[in-house]
């Protein structure tokens, strides 16, 4: 397999989403990867890529925002993210592979060093450097909720783009394997 502009999902930044509904292995989850392939019709938006929310302060996502950047959150009770300016990595309607791998049992005495060690965001099998909002939690939350692609749940800001390819681990991947990944499925880029 590999992406596909002919048999990917494609979001018009208006409604489209697809609720993957319960996934268990991120609730109250110590570590978990997401990964897969999209394409951002126009960069520098508010733009939901997927992700779950119990409000603000519990949520799972990688979104883009009007600043140039790309967030990924792992909020436990807490804003908790990492961020990264990523409209100098990514293009517009250029397919790009996303990883976001959660790490909760990592400690470190330097919390730039724990947060580093347990939210990791790889773009094009490549980890991009993150600045870090407060303290990533050691586990996410526990509550039951709706995974969606495409869009955040309680959040109104589709993705506009293509997604393809989304794979949900309930580990922590090395780079190997996200490298692995990235080769694998590329076929068609």
């Amino acid at each position: 397999a590999g992406i596909s502009n002919v048999y990917s999902m494609n979001f018009d930044g208006i409604n489209d989403y697809i609720d993957a509904g319960n996934i268990p292995d991120i609730n109250a989850s110590s570590s978990f990867t997401i990964s897969g392939w999209a394409t951002q019709t126009t960069l520098n938006q508010y733009k939901m890529l997927f992700g779950q929310s119990f409000g603000s302060a519990n949520l799972i996502g990688l979104y883009t925002y009007t600043d140039g950047r790309m967030y990924v959150d792992l909020r436990n009770g807490f804003s908790s993210y990492g961020s990264f300016v990523y409209n100098t990595v990514i293009s517009a309607d250029t397919w790009f592979h996303f990883a976001m791998v959660f790490d909760g049992t990592f400690t470190d005495g330097d919390l730039t060093t724990q947060n580093a060690g347990r939210l990791k965001l790889y773009i094009n099998s490549l980890e991009v450097t993150l600045t870090y909002n407060l303290t990533i939690p050691s586990s996410t939350n526990s509550a039951i909720l709706d995974f969606n692609i495409g869009n955040i749940p309680g959040y109104n800001n589709y993705w506009l783009g293509k997604i393809d390819e989304v794979g949900i681990w309930n580990t922590n991947l090395t780079p190997t394997q996200i490298a692995q990944i990235y080769n694998a499925t590329s076929t068609g880029k």
